[in-house]
């Protein structure tokens, strides 16, 4: 068997101290499950008849840590498909600790002989170890450009983003600017999952969405800006004041979900209620009432916007500033809010006087 003759070979450097580390093992005394060993489950792992025998040794080898991950990297080149499987499960699931054993998925990944399925776990194996599986994104570029199978390129994708190094993250803004519909909404999902390590790349998502304003996930990529709270007001604030009125509405919708956080915005925000744009117009006084006391400096803005000509306008912007300073509206300026023509702004500003008299 592959273990066998794995546990055969003349001991040398590290092999030294599994050999004297393996009758212990085998034995349950290093605090691993005492009714099953490692070689124990390794066999289990080669009986391609007893799927669920197969699936439950994958699971369990876990337990061994790196000292599975050897034996492991053998069976990835094992005659049965469905041990390959397993192996390559296993080590997914090991994590970083297979990081010895990347060069092996990789191979298997990149095997035209290999069948689709299996190159795909491969694949996502990779994706599993992450940041320590970083040595194979050189081939997994080479692989994203040559492949043609879409399943194979998105499970490329995915694995990209979760190693999530600069190169890796490179590629993935590349692939998002060329590609167009259900695979450009891959990648952002892709990136999606791993919104906590791409901060990087946020600044040319937001250059590639700015510059394709009609593209549906625009609004997507300007909201994943938004979920690295402060660090993204400077990516966010210059789009305030781009020349197209989608981009800035994003801006202004991307920085409403920071709240207090978004102060930095106010001077700017203060300038958007100006603009040409009634939805923008609405969603920078949106932000500021998020924002609250901290953009007192906005209310002496915010109260022209009382008398906007959008109704919508004149909604926001009696409940911005009741959030930011409740006193900056003179009796006078309820009484046109009591009065106004559009029945909503008439019922909201009602609503919001009864909760501050």
């Amino acid at each position: 068997m592959v273990i066998r003759s794995f546990l055969a070979r003349p001991p040398i450097g590290k092999a030294t101290m599994l050999l004297v580390l393996m009758p212990l093992l085998l034995s349950g005394r290093l605090g691993f499950p005492a009714e099953q060993s490692l070689r124990s489950l390794l066999e289990e792992l080669q009986h391609p008849e007893d799927a669920s025998a197969r699936f439950r040794a994958a699971e369990s080898i876990v337990e061994y840590g790196v000292l599975a991950v050897p034996p492991l990297r053998s069976l990835l080149s094992h005659s049965d498909g469905r041990v390959r499987y397993c192996a390559c499960s296993a080590l997914g699931r090991l994590g970083p600790t297979a990081q010895n054993a990347v060069p092996d998925l990789f191979a298997m990944a990149a095997n035209p002989q290999e069948c689709e399925i299996q190159r795909g776990y491969a694949i996502r194996s990779l994706g599993q170890i992450g940041p320590a599986a970083a040595s194979a994104v050189p081939g997994l570029q080479s692989l994203l450009r040559e492949n043609s199978d879409p399943n194979l390129w998105r499970q490329i994708i995915n694995t990209l983003a979760a190693i999530a190094t600069e190169e890796a993250l490179s590629t993935l803004i590349e692939s998002f600017q060329q590609a167009e519909g259900e695979d450009r909404e891959a990648v952002l999902c892709a990136l999606q999952r791993q919104s906590g390590r791409i901060r990087s790349a946020i600044p040319a998502l937001l250059a590639v969405s700015a510059g394709r304003p009609d593209d549906p996930v625009g609004d997507e990529v300007f909201l994943l800006a938004s979920g690295f709270g402060r660090e993204a007001v400077d990516d966010l604030v210059p789009y305030l004041r781009s020349p197209v009125p989608d981009t800035r509405r994003r801006a202004a919708l991307a920085l409403s979900r920071l709240g207090p956080a978004a102060s930095d915005a106010v001077p700017v925000l203060c300038e958007t209620l100006k603009d040409q744009s009634a939805f923008v117009r609405f969603w920078a006084a949106k932000t500021l009432g998020k924002i609250g006391p901290d953009a007192r400096r906005a209310s002496e803005f915010l109260l022209p916007l009382l008398e906007d000509t959008d109704p919508n306008v004149r909604w926001e912007a009696v409940s911005a500033i009741v959030k930011i300073d409740p006193t900056a509206i003179t009796e006078n300026g309820w009484q046109r809010l009591l009065n106004d023509p559009e029945p909503g702004v008439r019922e909201r500003s009602a609503s919001i006087r009864s909760t501050i008299r």
